[in-house]
């Protein structure tokens, strides 16, 4: 069984908005997943979301 999240799990662990979510997940950057009532993100979607954003290059002249 995938492991899942609810939406308040993702804003806490990338401290974003509620709206934030909603426009990731218009955009398509992961799909939300229906139980009955409750919404949920599959945590391999979001590992993987994740793993595609750039990295900065500012991050390097931050340590000098």
């Amino acid at each position: 069984m995938a492991n899942l999240i609810t939406i308040a799990n993702f804003q806490q662990q990338f401290a974003c908005s509620r709206s934030t979510v909603n426009r990731l997940v218009r955009r398509g950057a992961f799909p939300l997943v229906r139980m009955g009532r409750s919404v949920r993100i599959r945590q391999a979607d979001v590992d993987r979301w994740f793993a595609s954003l750039p990295e900065t290059p500012s991050s390097k002249a931050a340590e000098d």
